[in-house]
């Protein structure tokens, strides 16, 4: 059986460019030196455009905000509906979860031997 061919536009952008896409979308813009706490679409194509030559992807040039959603939405990825992140701060807390964990371990153990 041979496959028809599709009709449409064939895609211009590789597969190694849309994962530098999606790698983009799941960094921080704080972290690559912007103020914002979160990538709208439009952020990260102004992104993209600027940095595609040194990062070694011509092929993403040209991108658009709805060649990103498309690209993000078939990885289902939404970086723009990111409410908070989740970070370790403190070095010591594991342990500190652990002994939190422990401690409610040995209460319920208390309470079902004094049930009996």
């Amino acid at each position: 059986m041979v496959d028809k061919s599709k009709s449409g536009r064939p895609q211009d952008i590789s597969a190694e460019s849309r994962a530098h896409v999606v790698s983009l979308a799941c960094m921080k813009p704080k972290d690559l030196g912007y103020p914002h706490e979160i990538w709208t679409q439009r952020l990260l194509a102004e992104h993209i455009r600027e940095n595609c030559i040194k990062e070694e992807h011509p092929d993403l040039s040209k991108i658009n905000q709805g060649t990103i959603s498309k690209i993000l939405n078939a990885s289902k990825i939404k970086p723009h509906k990111i409410s908070c992140y989740i970070a370790k701060v403190d070095p010591d807390f594991d342990q500190k979860a652990a002994n939190v964990l422990d401690t409610y371990r040995e209460a319920k153990r208390l309470n079902e031997k004094k049930e009996k």
